[in-house]
């Protein structure tokens, strides 16, 4: 008989274990795979040691320039390499003088104008047209009209002489803004739309009204009738001559009226005494959300005879935020004063942030009757603001009246 033998079964828990034991290592290595990948999962692409600041960069702060700071390195640059001998193009010239008209750096464009060659002033139109603008817009009214007359090609647009005009204007010089008008009709050069405002702006200056209804029909054969700027204009010129009819008539056919438009017809309104059309026409501003100026604020206030209606005026420029306007101010001092409320033009005095000699001729002239006129005179002459011919007068009518008033006391004694 024979004997099969069986297998062994003690080998069994040997194999089991084994084949365990290998698992467990490979399912740590693998746990241990997938910890690294979580671990650059949750790290940047380039990772780099963490850093420490350097001492000399911890309060660093970066240099920064202001316009006219970069404008005068810009100019300090030029003057080197035009000294070198280095040539410059003209369009560096050009877009210099623009940026010192932008900045209002007459100092900077001076520098500028000694650096160009005469020959290339008299020659280039532009680049002398762009500095008769720069003189004009400061006020450097001779320098600019000498350049204006050394200008060989002046005929060929309009830009310098409307500077030029413009120029007058500004400085109330409007008898030679005419006689510049006149000049550049006799010499054939075309206005364009920024020609008539400026002109129109001197006709209404002087109270020419007939002059600038000839301007006016002008303007019409030249096409600008329904331009905006030209008819801006001619409301401003005819409400200032005092023909309020026709400035409203030309206000009404105005497309798409503008702050300029209602300021314009506003102002005409208070200047005549016409207080019942322009309180209706600054509701109508109110309603429509039209701005106002401060020049159609002031005018309104120095015109009003109401202390009620002056009070809601100066609660809606407190509304606005425009209660420190110099001129708005100015005005509200004028007009709580001529209404006898002393102690309201004395707070907005006193918290004004600045005052110009408007401010103190205001303040004095409210207290010609009041014992501290002299006060405030005093105060005026330590703040060194120097008097102008109504601060005299002011003085003067406070002394008269105190003295009529002492010798009225000693008649009775």
């Amino acid at each position: 008989m024979v004997t099969i033998p069986q297998p062994s079964t003690f080998q069994t828990p040997s194999l089991h274990c084994a084949s365990r034991s290998r698992k467990s290592r490979k399912q740590k290595q693998l746990e241990q795979r997938h910890k690294q990948l979580h671990q650059n999962r949750n790290r940047t692409a380039l990772s780099f040691p963490s850093s420490f600041p350097t001492p000399l960069l911890i309060n660093h702060k970066p240099h920064t320039q202001t316009k006219l700071q970069a404008l005068d390195n810009v100019v300090k640059d030029l003057e080197y390499s035009i000294g070198k001998g280095i040539k410059i193009d003209t369009q560096i010239f050009s877009s210099l003088l623009e940026t010192c008209y932008q900045l209002n750096a007459i100092g900077h464009g001076i520098r500028i104008h000694q650096l160009i060659p005469n020959t290339l002033l008299r020659k280039n139109t532009g680049i002398a047209s762009k500095l008769v603008r720069l003189y004009a817009s400061c006020g450097h009214m001779d320098e600019a009209h000498k350049l204006f007359d050394e200008m060989a090609n002046r005929d060929e647009s309009a830009f310098a002489w409307n500077s030029v005009i413009a120029g007058y204007t500004e400085l109330g010089l409007y008898e030679d803004a005419i006689a510049l008008y006149f000049q550049m009709e006799e010499e054939g050069v075309e206005p364009d739309q920024f020609t008539f405002p400026r002109v129109l702006k001197a006709f209404g200056g002087l109270g020419l009204i007939q002059v600038g209804e000839a301007v006016h029909r002008d303007l019409v054969r030249l096409g600008f009738a329904n331009n905006g700027y030209a008819l801006n204009a001619l409301v401003d010129m005819y409400a200032k001559c005092g023909d309020i009819v026709k400035a409203r008539r030309i206000f009404d056919n105005i497309a798409c009226k503008v702050s300029v438009s209602w300021n314009s017809m506003l102002t005409g309104y208070v200047r005549h005494g016409l207080l019942v059309e322009a309180l209706h026409t600054f509701r109508r501003m109110l309603q429509d959300g039209v701005e106002l100026d401060s020049l159609a604020i002031s005018s309104i206030l120095a015109n009003v005879s109401s202390p009620q209606l002056g009070i809601q005026i100066h609660g809606w420029i407190i509304r606005r935020g425009m209660e420190w306007d110099l001129s708005i101010a100015n005005s509200l001092i004028f007009m709580y004063s001529s209404n006898g409320k002393l102690d309201q033009a004395r707070w907005l005095f006193d918290h004004m942030p600045e005052r110009d000699v408007v401010s103190w001729n205001s303040i004095i002239s409210a207290h010609c009757k009041d014992p501290e006129v002299l006060s405030y005179f005093e105060r005026m002459e330590k703040d060194v603001v120097l008097p102008d011919n109504i601060t005299f007068v002011s003085i003067l009518s406070a002394c008269l009246i105190w003295v009529w008033w002492r010798m009225g006391k000693n008649s009775f004694h």
